[in-house]
């Protein structure tokens, strides 16, 4: 997944949440490597692989801490 933001002196977390608002394992906010610094498009990166997600319904939790949030994409894993 990657995420297009202005993360200049905050913090991006997201969460990943079953259809009952639970974080699937490995996904929730404190298993997200939290993004911070420079750049355009950001890669999220969880401690669960998100290929184990695929064809699930999932809702999305950003976390957002000083940061503006563009946009988000889900991409294949080798782009």
């Amino acid at each position: 997944m990657h995420i297009n933001a202005d993360v200049h002196g905050g913090f991006i977390r997201v969460e990943i949440l079953d259809p009952d608002f639970k974080a699937y394992a490995g996904f929730s906010a404190d298993d997200c490597t939290p993004i911070s610094g420079d750049g355009t498009w950001h890669t999220v990166h969880w401690k669960g692989d998100l290929r184990r997600l695929w064809n699930k319904p999932v809702r999305l939790i950003f976390h957002l801490n000083q940061t503006s949030l563009y946009s988000f994409e889900f991409t294949a894993a080798n782009k």
